[in-house]
């Protein structure tokens, strides 16, 4: 965030949840540390129903996985809720992701563990005159691939054949 904040205007990183005690602190003084304390939000726990408002009141939306077994083995949850927004999304290229998601076509795609990539991709992001197509692009591929109602159609359909 301090890339994008030297290169854009009014940009704010709200963080939604909770972490142990000690990587909060760590978090939060190094927060502190690079001047970013108006910029990056701490916003805490939020209700489910209260997690959509968020989501749609974004310009875009930021997901950063490291490159490790978990992020390599997983896929984020996070990112069908943030496609299913339709709004922009930022993530960093791990695991199956690329298999769904194409960069600047459906999401912006950042090498993992590359801070400057993926502020690169945010700083973009932002400015994109593109950026509202990608997100509807993000949105359907979450809805065509994620969506439990056509995958059980889809399902039942080779059931019956």
């Amino acid at each position: 965030m301090a890339i994008v904040k030297a290169r854009t205007n009014n940009t704010q990183l709200q963080l939604i949840g909770t972490a142990p005690d000690k990587d909060f602190l760590r978090l939060k003084n190094k927060v502190k540390n690079l001047g970013l304390t108006e910029t990056v939000l701490f916003l805490g726990t939020k209700k489910v129903d209260e997690i959509p408002s968020f989501l749609e009141g974004s310009d875009i939306l930021v997901l950063a996985r490291p490159d490790n077994n978990q992020a390599k083995a997983g896929f984020p949850t996070k990112l069908g809720e943030y496609l299913a927004s339709a709004k922009p999304v930022v993530i960093t290229i791990t695991g199956e992701i690329p298999k769904y998601l194409k960069n600047n076509f459906s999401a912006y795609l950042a090498k993992p563990d590359d801070i400057q990539d993926f502020a690169e991709k945010v700083i973009y992001a932002l400015s994109d005159e593109n950026a509202e197509v990608i997100g509807k692009r993000g949105f359907e591929v979450a809805n065509k691939t994620f969506n439990y109602e056509f995958l059980g159609k889809e399902l039942l359909n080779l059931i019956q054949n």
